[in-house]
């Protein structure tokens, strides 16, 4: 362990953070769009970057490993060509490569010497300052999506009829503007004759709604029929831009803005089957799917995402790979099996994006795996606060921490 820090600490070394100061960039207004606003750390709520998970609860043991792993993959990411090409020509924002590695780093060496959440606390916010997304607190909405597992089978019969589709072999030179939804998959999503990727289903499920939610999620588990259990990943989308069947449902007067969460809109649906057809006809983004390899999903920056610490940002205006706090309202499972909320903080790294997912003021939280995280997931909607976190001292790497004598892993 000792070895591969050193290693990472080394290669800041060769990752200067350039000519420009964080504050003159600011100055000159670079990253204007992404609304970063440097917060004082004395007005903050104490309760900020006091993450419960870091300590144990009862019989919950302390999760740091989740949290290490998740910032080690940013670190993967950033030192790679693909991160360096991200903040060199992808983004708007006043933070540079170099800063975000060396808060990454000095964060990670935190998280191996300090024993308790509330001292991790009490040296973040001595040693970073917070920079708050939005013009005013409270702005950031924050939603939750997972990796859904569904039932699916390999052929279609009289029980699994809705398939998804793989790209088809000449989708790079299909002219615009794309076919529309109708067009690909038919009226009724089931690839009928004369559709036209009628010859590419690659699995097929129940439910047509099951469909839908894989394509806004991106990706999924389906368990086939024999009891094997495959992934399914974004491979490609046609040129058309997403829209919301929660914003057409509200526009109808269907649900309230208040209503309008994924579990909300699956219970309309299913009183109303024959409205499912027509809403979704209305959104003609379609994706496409490929089988991948490997029990986890992808993130956009391509590390895999972890759950209850990976959020999906809009990757043209926010750091990608940046530790940041979110504090929200988090729904969570309680012991007689309802959902309650209640107002949480929790260290996060900014590792994905969605389509769905565009300026400043959405967040979308990775809550993982299965029905339980689905189920939170679809109803998360809160407003909250998304502050990244950019260390002090910026001037030179942080010392190396001899973490084997530290480490409870």
């Amino acid at each position: 362990m000792k070895v591969i820090v050193f290693l990472s600490f080394l290669t800041l070394a060769l990752f200067p953070s350039g000519c420009a100061t964080l504050e003159s960039r600011l100055k000159e207004g670079q990253g204007g769009r992404a609304a970063l606003h440097r917060v004082s750390v004395e007005t903050l709520n104490e309760e900020i970057a006091l993450d419960g998970l870091l300590d144990s609860f009862g019989d919950q043991p302390a999760d740091r490993e989740s949290l290490l792993n998740a910032v080690l993959k940013s670190i993967e990411f950033l030192e790679s060509p693909r991160g360096a090409h991200s903040f060199r020509d992808s983004i708007d924002t006043p933070f540079s490569r170099s800063e975000v590695l060396r808060s990454l780093a000095r964060f990670r060496e935190i998280l191996y010497i300090a024993p308790t959440a509330e001292e991790i606390r009490q040296i973040v916010r001595s040693e970073f300052e917070f920079f708050r997304v939005g013009n005013q607190p409270g702005e950031m909405l924050f939603t939750g999506y997972c990796e859904p597992l569904f039932d699916a089978s390999r052929v279609a019969d009289g029980e699994y009829r809705y398939p998804l589709f793989v790209k088809p072999a000449d989708f790079d030179q299909w002219p615009e503007p794309h076919p529309s939804r109708a067009q690909l998959e038919g009226r009724s999503g089931k690839g009928e004759v004369g559709s036209l990727l009628r010859g590419g289903e690659l699995y097929y499920l129940r439910d047509r709604f099951d469909v839908f939610f894989i394509h806004v999620q991106g990706s999924a588990k389906l368990q086939l029929e024999d009891g094997t259990i495959v992934s399914v990943g974004f491979d490609a989308a046609t040129k058309h831009p997403f829209t919301s069947i929660a914003r057409l449902l509200i526009d109808d007067g269907k649900m309230s803005r208040e209503e309008a969460s994924m579990t909300r809109i699956r219970r309309y649906f299913s009183t109303h089957p024959a409205e499912l057809d027509e809403y979704l006809s209305r959104n003609n983004r379609f994706v496409f799917f490929r089988q991948v390899k490997g029990s986890a999903p992808l993130g956009s920056i391509g590390v895999v995402v972890t759950p209850e610490r990976s959020i999906a940002t809009d990757k043209t205006l926010l750091p990608p790979g940046a530790l940041a706090v979110a504090r929200f309202d988090m729904p969570q499972r309680l012991s007689d099996g309802s959902i309650g909320y209640g107002r949480t903080s929790r260290f996060v790294l900014d590792q994905d994006t969605g389509s769905a997912i565009r300026g400043t003021s959405r967040a979308d939280f990775f809550m993982g795996t299965g029905h339980d995280a689905c189920e939170r997931a679809g109803v998360t909607k809160s407003r909250g606060d998304l502050y990244y976190l950019l260390l002090r001292d910026r001037s030179s790497a942080p010392l190396v921490a001899e973490v084997e004598s530290h480490s409870r892993l």
